[in-house]
């Protein structure tokens, strides 16, 4: 396990930085795919945000990065009580920010309203090819201890590269000013008595009608692109 970084931002909530934590068989499984994935636009949540998202269900978390087979001692080294990936999982999508995207710092659980029995983990990790990535600190991620402060902590982009994070903290991604695509994967896990067991024909249905399962924002089945595609449009 190569931890390289543990960081607590002013209220006490921990962020642990990990690197090159998937085996050599998910990397080829994610690497064999990811050009074949729809990133499709997001349609406004609450806050304002432009970005887009493939969400993931259980499926395609086994056949893009047999996520439930390696990310389980990650999740207990961060925390103690979070000993099974499968039960306490709650939902997964990936991210694709391009230029000119936003959104806006935030907390995915308000640290005023949800206490440690309520421990929300935010599994957030890079997918990205580091050879396409020109500046690791123009498409990073950003830890902050509130909207008003710049008391930040960066963490720059690797492919690879876990971040775990406590769904209190306030964070924001950097979004590239470059054509790079910053591709993240998004899995949360739980120790919550309020968590509700997600089924696999549920999650899979509310993808169908546009819904990321565990969130509040749809996406738009008919606006989508594919990896690369910037470039290849850069090209032409």
């Amino acid at each position: 396990m190569e931890r390289v970084a543990t960081h607590f931002d002013s209220r006490g909530h921990k962020t642990t930085v990990y690197d090159n934590v998937m085996p050599q068989e998910a990397i080829d499984l994610w690497t064999e795919q990811r050009k074949q994935i729809k990133f499709y636009k997001t349609v406004q949540d609450k806050i304002p945000m432009s970005f887009r998202v493939h969400a993931v269900d259980a499926d395609e978390r086994d056949s893009f990065l047999a996520l439930q087979d390696w990310i389980g001692p990650y999740l207990k080294d961060w925390h103690e009580d979070l000993t099974s990936a499968s039960e306490r999982f709650a939902r997964s999508f990936i991210n694709c920010y391009q230029k000119d995207d936003h959104i806006r710092l935030h907390a995915d659980l308000h640290p005023d309203e949800w206490s440690d029995e309520h421990c929300y983990c935010v599994a957030l990790m890079y997918l990205t090819p580091d050879s396409y990535i020109n500046d690791p600190d123009d498409c990073g991620f950003i830890i902050s201890d509130g909207p008003d402060t710049d008391n930040n902590f960066v963490v720059s982009n690797k492919f690879n590269r876990l971040i775990l994070m406590d769904a209190r903290c306030y964070h924001e991604p950097v979004v590239p000013s470059d054509n790079v695509q910053r591709l993240t994967l998004y899995a949360g896990y739980t120790i919550s008595p309020l968590l509700k067991v997600r089924e696999k024909r549920r999650e899979k249905y509310l993808i169908t009608m546009g819904v990321v399962p565990g969130t509040n924002y749809t996406f738009d089945h008919d606006d989508y692109v594919y990896m690369d595609w910037q470039i290849l449009k850069d090209l032409l």
